[in-house]
């Protein structure tokens, strides 16, 4: 989908002349039955291996003629990839297959569809397969090309090193795309209703009927949080309440000014009205008074410690949880919004950062403090350090010696990778133990959500997610790809299987849907990164964003979803659709009623039947 194509006259909302129109139709004629051939010959295998390792070393790749496949991807940088050598002209279409993997997490395996200006690359269209061990159909489409493009390319592979693989047979370019059946204008709510009541407790709490998960307010009434961060707003809470409760939302989600929402909710309080409920989210950023977790080079993830000091310190790296800096840092923010926030009957819940990154975690363990904490877990490990060089196949004169070189595992197998691996874990141990016992020393019986997870990464997510067993629930992150209705195959194993491994309760704690009829992807210089996952139309951003909406909460195990965001972006740093308003602060009418209606609809669920409250999750004792 990315959804509904238009098909007319009008070529992607152009009038075209009738020879173009002509070359249109030979080139959709033709696509429809041109099959990606699977022989060696056609494919360019991508990898770059660090040195000393070869490519054959870096990952196995396998043409047959039958199938093509790719994995274990065991070293190098960025990404491993099968690219077709052909590329192909820049109109709208689909790409269909089929797939199996082995040894995979949900959207690990990716197929890329790349728009190209001459050598340049603009931008890519990143498709999560899901897991399966038999065969799968799949089916992408290939959205309007931004202005510009001149070229398509397409490709599959890892954007994360993995022992697993992924298999594709039976590829075939084609067009035009075809959409399922659109959902109903009033998607099914499955959700399992509520009891009237829980028992009332002094703070928001995690309660669980049946197998549905609640939260709870402190009158024991179960809500599903529904809200919106309020960047983009600039309005004072007081003009933005009656909106927010015409949207049907309870919730103020992060990214808004919480201490004048918290003034406004204290008022709502005392004249005994309905509040907003309130997260607070512990923050970290680089070049703040602690380190950040960096590579031998002094990288944190994905850029430099320069390149991201000079955008404000906005990257993905976890802070040095050994530094004790950053723990003094962690302590005076919590004090700080502890005493804003602690006891007060609207705030839910903290959660311990937002989307630090699991990528390679192995690879980040050089900041100062984390340098000799792996020290002493090498000694401790090994007792001399001819035991560790005859363990790694490593020749280092003393444990000082290794430090000072800040080795880096070429592969993520044998013994070296295995003692950084086992480190990182270290690492994000000491992260959340401390941010735990500082939250529950600061404020013992509120709520603690967990670092707020890109869906984005799998595999650093999935292989430590036990070392987020100390929090109540979960926190995520989700940016539905919207090629269908609803949410992807990979996007609800992924949610599943979070669930499944910890049993705990989630929160989407930011989700929207952009369309291209905003303007806002006009401009083939500016694309935001939001453009891949856009619609066609506010109407269909609309429907599709009830469907997802509607998921969610029929999903027992999720307790709210907040949209992000208020207002959509238009500067000259960002522009993109992701508001309930435009940027001009009118209202995106289709979306809004959406939101009026379905809220309404979930709300008059909820409080209306008996149900047996099998086991519960209350606030800490």
């Amino acid at each position: 989908m990315k959804l509904l194509r238009q098909s007319s006259t009008r070529f992607n909302g152009r009038k075209i002349h009738w020879m173009q129109l002509l070359f249109v139709l030979m080139w959709t004629s033709a696509l429809g039955a041109q099959t990606l051939a699977l022989s060696p010959q056609n494919w360019d295998q991508q990898v770059t291996p660090p040195s000393g390792i070869s490519s054959s070393q870096a990952a196995q790749f396998s043409e047959t003629g039958k199938e093509i496949s790719i994995g274990p991807w065991i070293a190098g940088r960025d990404t491993a990839r099968l690219e077709f050598k052909k590329s192909f002209p820049p109109l709208e279409g689909s790409i269909h297959g089929r797939f199996r993997t082995e040894n995979l997490y949900p959207r690990e395996a990716i197929f890329w569809v790349t728009y190209k200006q001459g050598n340049k690359s603009m931008l890519e269209l990143s498709y999560w397969l899901g897991v399966s061990d038999h065969w799968e159909p799949f089916n992408f489409p290939i959205i309007k090309p931004p202005p510009g493009c001149d070229a398509i390319v397409v490709s599959f592979g890892f954007h994360e090193k993995t022992p697993g693989r992924v298999h594709l047979t039976d590829l075939r370019i084609g067009g035009p795309f075809h959409l399922p059946a659109p959902p109903p204008q009033e998607p099914r709510l499955t959700r399992a209703k509520p009891p009237r009541s829980f028992k009332p407790t002094q703070f928001v709490s995690l309660q669980k009927a049946g197998a549905t998960w609640w939260l709870v307010d402190t009158n024991g009434k179960p809500f599903f949080s529904q809200g919106s961060a309020m960047y983009g707003g600039g309005t004072k809470p007081e003009d933005s309440y009656p909106s927010l409760h015409n949207l049907g939302f309870n919730t103020i989600a992060n990214g808004s000014d919480e201490k004048e929402w918290s003034k406004f909710n204290d008022k709502q309080v005392v004249d005994h009205a309905p509040v907003m409920f309130q997260f607070h989210r512990v923050s970290s950023g680089v070049g703040m008074e602690y380190d950040t977790l960096v590579d031998a080079d002094g990288n944190n993830p994905g850029m430099s410690q320069e390149q991201a000091a000079k955008i404000g310190g906005f990257n993905h790296a976890f802070p040095d949880p050994f530094d004790p800096h950053w723990i003094a840092n962690a302590r005076k923010q919590v004090q700080e919004y502890a005493r804003l926030f602690k006891g007060k009957p609207y705030f839910a819940g903290w959660m311990a950062n937002n989307e630090r990154s699991h990528y390679n975690l192995y690879r980040y363990v050089w900041s100062p403090h984390c340098t000799t904490e792996f020290g002493i877990f090498l000694k401790h490990k090994y007792t001399s350090i001819g035991a560790l060089n005859i363990a790694w196949n490593s020749h280092y004169s003393s444990f000082d010696d290794l430090l000072a070189h800040k080795p880096e595992p070429l592969v993520i197998e044998g013994a070296m990778y295995e003692d950084f691996r086992l480190f990182s874990r270290e690492i994000l141990r000491q992260y959340n133990d401390t941010i735990l016992r500082i939250i529950h020393e600061e404020d013992p019986r509120t709520l603690v959500f967990s670092n707020r997870f890109m869906i984005g990464e799998s595999r650093g997510v999935f292989d430590n997610i036990d070392l987020y067993s100390g929090f109540d629930g979960l926190a995520v992150n989700i940016y539905p790809s919207n090629d269908v209705w609803g949410l992807d195959p990979g996007e609800r194993e992924y949610l599943t299987l979070l669930h499944k491994m910890t049993g705990k309760p989630i929160i989407i704690t930011e989700w929207s849907v952009p369309a291209r009829d905003s303007g806002l992807y006009d401009n083939p210089g500016h694309l935001d990164w939001s453009y891949p996952q856009t619609v066609a139309t506010q109407q269909q951003r609309a429907r599709q964003a009830a469907t997802v909406l509607a998921e969610f909460y029929n999903m027992p195990f999720i307790i709210g979803a907040h949209w992000y965001t208020w207002g959509d972006s238009d500067s000259k740093q960002r522009q993109a659709n992701r508001g309930l308003f435009k940027a001009n602060g009118q209202p995106w009418p289709e979306v809004q009623t959406m939101f009026k209606h379905l809220t309404h609809r979930m709300e008059s669920r909820q409080g209306t039947v008996d149900v047996p409250q099998e086991s519960s999750h209350p606030a800490r004792p």
